[in-house]
């Protein structure tokens, strides 16, 4: 009455032989235990007396015996599961254990009868379904299938008869498998536990009685009485450890379900067992990576057969047949999806199909979600496709298959996660307890060979999980399970293999992206010629179906696998980073340790060191750093290729004053822009040139001659990049500018003398040109000038984001007399741009001055650039803008002035209105002064005569010809 009362029963009191009379009665094989509530028993263990501790597990036996014979998993669940936790909180794990596994051999039996049942069911339900048909049009099945049918129906209700806990899919006993599992790890983990705690609470009293205070009050008898149980206890440990180990490697190969032996990882991770984590951790990604080839196979497949049907849809909208080829690829991949194996973990539980899928037809699609297996009927949208249900392009672009999923792959990083997270507090451990020792004087037994036993199995593990983590993602998380540890070189060996990781991934991109703007090339094709009613021609053809086809099977890929080169360039520049940050962070805190060290030498951890011994230990040290550093550094220049991402850098670096570093990055980038720069100039002039042919096409039925040559053109060029000419001018001139002042901090004139010819070639400045003058020695100025002079004549300046005009080029290049090379850039007038003609004649003038200074007589070179600016402007009716350059040409070329001005009459005359002969009559009266300037009375007589009798029939004309004495 007292225990149903809820009052704890004092064993001291008088009522103890009613409890033993109790006990005997509870124990005894007539009591049904069935009303005996769970707490009830575990309050009466609570007594003191072992005896009746003893009973009380009979009696639970005994109902735990009962329910697993009557195969009752309820009872198990409601009531065992919690006699059971009791028991193991009353140091009774080896019981616990007992229990557990006579309850997994149940759990099993009747998981494999839930299998094999499913079968029956999936069969029922196929012949019903048959039958169901067949009635429509009023036939029946076959004899032998009316019977098995029959058979299978009477199965059914027999089963329908038996307890509910006997009816559960099979994935119910994995998880009341894994229940027990767990319930007895964490018995034998619980009494482990027990048992190292008592343990050093024995060491530290030893430790106390042998120190000088312990020693003075111990009679020797204590000391030894405590190391005796000491030994006793290492010894339990060792048979707790061995039944732990016998314990997992019996049941963690029970779970087949990849998940549920993590979570055995994860119990096993927190309780420090760091081999058993190993362990059961490489069987979860073995299992994992078996189910994974499962579901890409049949990923492949099913894929396959969706593409070709697809295709053949497409031809049957066109009254076209498939290929032979076509069919028997298909006939094959369906035989071969029919025979596959069925996944039944790590399936997308997410999926569309496409609209007007056929309802009367359908068949066996996986679908399960997440880590569970099984099938179902569903409508199948890709057997006998109509040519009316053809889907869009959206609809196949959105369509996808149900076991296309990252979760296995998830699960390999973050077992891998777990393994590695385990060793490094094994570690740990490890160096405290090494830390500990060397601190009271008692350094701890074998400590170098267990610090490279260890340093062995962190090695062995790195290097497997890096082989198994396939999305750099995963890494990264290793990355930052490093740095939280501080372990330093382990960071940068994960690093190192991520970047190795990204750039594969990166390398099949590009072609992925090539690939696929090829495959949009002959879509465009395609679609021009079938307006046309034509074809595309055999070979385009053949190439077309294989892209198309290799396109549509990408979309099964992991996700990680579908990045961009874009996003692989940013998760480089992330896993980089961190590591430069990390390196040049430590080595800031190193520094500052040193410093401290070096103000109070009495701080070293030694306790006494001399001031020679500090220097050499901190020479060392930073020796180290440095080759840390260069080791960053260079893992930046093989694997960072993105120009943006590498210009951030050198600010980083700029702004945490690593000068070397930053001239070593620099470098690369400046490589990077160099050939960015000229790709994207190269593919701008294109561009232009292609839009000023498109502009002025005539031809609605095809393609100019001359734009498909710019086209092949643009198109051989490859990827012009996403930064413009303008932007990557301006980084190669502020990496230029940064690299200069970092050179010059570093005594490295040779950097200063190749970033300055860069800044001059960004700037294209005479002052810049000088500079690079300033910092060449003599004898390679010649050389330089040379390189330096050919880029400024082959710049052009029409380009957006040109730093310089035409006028400024031509400026330059006249300052070094290079008239020859100005005049062979001088470019033709424009037609539409009247400033730019204005220009034009602006740099004739400097062309003009600067050859009639240095060599007259080639000043002839210059005529035909003058004759069509000219006119030009003549057509323009804007011929006084030609007086100042015509004040120049008369003093060499008297009779080119006669000419010009004859054609300029001309072009003038051809399209002149009679409102506009005033206009005309002073261009003449110009003329007439101008050539009686120059004395050549006769040639204007001759000119005006020949004008007037030209014009004879305009009486106008000549009437204001006279007004104005012409």
């Amino acid at each position: 009455n007292n225990v149903n009362n809820n009052n704890v029963i004092d064993p001291n009191s008088t009522q103890q032989d009613s409890l033993a009379s109790l006990t005997e009665k509870l124990a005894s094989s007539s009591f049904n235990p069935t009303p005996l509530k769970p707490e009830v028993i575990l309050k009466l263990m609570k007594t003191r007396e072992e005896s009746l501790k003893l009973m009380l597990i009979d009696t639970l036996e005994n109902m735990v015996k009962n329910s697993i014979k009557s195969h009752d998993l309820i009872d198990i669940a409601i009531n065992v599961s919690s006699l059971i936790r009791g028991a193991n909180s009353f140091g009774f794990s080896k019981w616990v254990v007992e229990i557990c596994n006579w309850s997994i051999e149940i759990l099993e039996k009747l998981k494999k009868q839930s299998e094999e049942r499913s079968i029956d069911f999936d069969s029922l339900e196929e012949l019903e379904d048959e039958q169901f048909e067949l009635k429509k049009v009023r036939k029946d099945l076959a004899q032998s299938q009316i019977e098995k049918l029959q058979k299978l129906r009477e199965k059914d209700f027999e089963w329908s008869l038996e307890p509910e806990y006997s009816q559960q899919d099979h994935t119910v006993y994995d998880q009341y498998t894994l229940s027990a599992i767990k319930t007895t790890m964490d018995a034998v983990l619980a009494e482990k536990t027990a048992v190292l705690e008592e343990l050093k609470s024995v060491k530290n009293y030893i430790l106390t009685l042998e120190s000088p205070d312990g020693m003075q009050v111990d009679s020797g008898e204590d000391l030894d009485e405590k190391k005796r149980i000491a030994v006793e206890l290492e010894i339990q440990v060792d048979d707790v450890t061995k039944r732990l180990n016998s314990t997992v490697h019996s049941l963690y190969a029970k779970l087949t379900d990849p998940w549920q032996r993590q979570n055995l990882t994860g119990m096993l991770a927190k309780v420090g067992e760091t081999d058993l984590v190993i362990l059961v951790g490489k069987s979860v990604i073995t299992s994992a990576q078996e189910a994974q080839k499962i579901l890409d196979k049949c990923a492949s497949l099913q894929r396959k057969i969706y593409l070709l049907k697809f295709e053949a849809a497409i031809l049957a909208e066109k009254r076209e047949k498939p290929s032979n080829e076509h069919v028997e690829m298909l006939a094959e991949a369906e035989k071969e999806f029919e025979k596959a194996e069925e996944p039944k973990y790590g399936l997308n539980d997410t999926g569309s199909f496409p609209p007007n899928e056929p309802e009367d037809d359908t068949y066996n699609e996986y679908h399960h979600g997440g880590r569970g297996g099984g099938s179902r009927k569903v409508h199948n949208p890709y057997h006998n496709f109509p040519p009316s249900a053809l889907v869009s392009d959206a609809d196949f672009e959105d369509l996808s298959t149900h076991y296309v999923s990252d979760s296995l792959y998830q699960l390999i990083q973050s077992v891998s996660s777990d393994i590695l997270q385990a060793v490094l507090s094994e570690e740990n451990v490890l160096l405290a307890k090494i830390a500990e020792g060397e601190r009271i004087g008692q350094p701890l037994e074998n400590a170098e060979k267990k610090k490279e036993e260890m340093d062995n199995k962190k090695k062995e593990v790195t290097d497997s999980i890096l082989d198994l983590v396939e999305d750099y993602k995963g890494v990264e998380t290793l990355i930052r399970i490093a740095k939280n540890n501080k372990r330093h070189e382990l960071l940068f060996q994960i690093s190192e293999s991520c970047l190795l990781q990204i750039k594969e991934m990166r390398k099949k991109r590009e072609k992925i992206e090539e690939d696929e703007r090829r495959l949009d090339e002959l879509q465009n094709e395609k679609v021009l010629l079938e307006n046309q009613r034509k074809s595309l021609p055999n070979e385009k053809q053949n190439e077309y179906q294989k892209l198309w086809l290799e396109k549509g099977m990408r979309a099964i890929l992991p996700s990680f696998s579908c990045r961009t080169c874009r996003q692989l360039d940013v998760a480089a520049m992330r896993v980089f980073r961190g590591m430069m940050i990390q390196a040049l962070e430590f080595e800031k805190s190193k520094e500052e340790e040193m410093e401290l060290e070096k103000s109070n030498p009495r701080l070293h951890r030694s306790g006494s060191i001399t001031e020679e011994e500090l220097e050499n230990q901190h020479s060392k040290i930073r020796k180290e750093i440095e080759d840390d550093i260069k080791y960053v550094i260079k893992l930046c220049t093989d694997h960072i290729d993105d120009s943006e991402h590498l210009v951030m850098l050198t600010r980083e670096l700029n702004s945490w004053k690593h000068y070397s570093s930053l001239i070593s990055v620099g470098t690369k980038a400046q490589e990077i822009l160099a050939n960015e720069l000229d790709v994207r100039e190269k593919y701008e002039a294109l561009e232009r040139k292609r839009s000023e042919l498109q502009s002025t096409q005539i031809s609605t039925t095809g393609i100019d001659k001359n734009l498909q040559q710019v086209l092949d053109e643009i198109r051989k060029l490859g990827n012009p990049g996403r930064h413009h000419s303008s932007i990557l001018r301006a980084w190669v001139l502020e990496v230029a500018n940064l690299m200069i002042d970092a050179a010059r901090l570093e005594n490295r004139e040779d950097v200063v003398l190749v970033q300055s010819i860069l800044v001059f070639k960004m700037t294209l400045t005479l002052d810049k040109f000088e500079e690079v003058h300033t910092l060449c020695p003599a004898k390679d100025w010649n050389s330089v000038k040379k390189d330096l002079l050919d880029y400024v004549v082959a710049h052009d300046s029409t380009l957006p984001g040109s730093p310089i005009t035409l006028k400024m080029q031509i400026e330059l290049l006249l300052s070094q007399g290079l008239w020859k090379e100005s005049i062979q850039i001088f470019p033709d007038p424009e037609v539409n741009n009247p400033s730019s003609n204005v220009e034009g004649l602006e740099i004739l003038e400097l062309i003009w001055l600067e050859v009639e200074q240095k060599k007259a007589a080639q000043l002839t070179q210059l005529l035909p650039h003058i004759e069509k600016y000219a006119r030009k402007l003549y057509q323009l009716v804007r011929y006084k803008e030609l007086d100042r350059l015509y004040n120049l040409v008369q003093v060499h070329y008297p009779d080119f002035i006669i000419e010009i001005h004859k054609i300029g009459s001309g072009l003038i005359a051809a399209s002149m209105q009679p409102k506009q002969y005033d206009d005309y009559c002073e261009y003449l009266k110009n003329l007439r002064a101008r050539l009686q300037g120059l004395g050549m009375q006769k040639d204007w007589d001759d000119f005006i005569q020949a004008t007037r009798k030209e014009h004879a029939r305009k009486k106008k004309l000549i009437n204001i010809f006279d007004a104005h004495e012409l």
